[in-house]
């Protein structure tokens, strides 16, 4: 398990980059999507879930349920960041453009993967509430804690120099 997801982690990372345009960028990337598996790993040991043959799968599926957000949210934001050179105008542009879609898929996906907690067996029940769970982390990473790292890692236009006064 750990050598298939440090694969596919390198893969999709590489890709990001490609994608993207930018090594920069593509390990930017990679932060958001791996926040909520931490959390969704987190909240296992907090709540006493043990591993089993279901939920171990949540790890690789999480990431490209995270992945997905991401790509659209970063396409926005460097797309506008080139053209104009403001990185909260670059924010503002990427959430106005796929915040609803994000919104929306991650709705869709925590309703789909929902319906296996009506399931009879509790390890699939488990799965869906916490692939569900992982979406919704994947969701508020992306539009939370992805603004704050795309401003640590990109200037800020400088300001005006103050106006003199006679």
């Amino acid at each position: 398990l750990t050598r298939s997801f440090g694969t596919a982690f390198v893969v999709i990372t590489l890709l990001l980059m490609i994608q993207l345009r930018s090594v920069k960028m593509g390990i930017i990337a990679m932060v958001p999507n791996l926040v909520p598996i931490v959390l969704v790993m987190g909240f296992m040991a907090l709540v006493d879930i043990p591993i089993d043959m279901v939920n171990i799968l949540i790890a690789s599926i999480a990431i490209g349920i995270a992945v997905d957000d991401t790509i659209h949210f970063l396409h926005h934001f460097r797309a506008h960041h080139e053209q104009h050179g403001n990185t909260e105008a670059a924010i503002r542009n990427a959430l106005h453009h796929s915040g609803r879609a994000m919104v929306s898929t991650t709705l869709i996906l925590v309703i789909g993967f929902m319906a296996y907690t009506a399931g009879s067996m509790d390890n699939i029940q488990r799965f869906g509430l916490l692939i569900s769970l992982t979406a919704v982390y994947a969701m508020l990473v992306d539009l939370i804690f992805t603004p704050a790292i795309l401003r640590t890692f990109y200037e800020r236009p400088a300001a005006p120099p103050p106006a003199e006064t006679t």
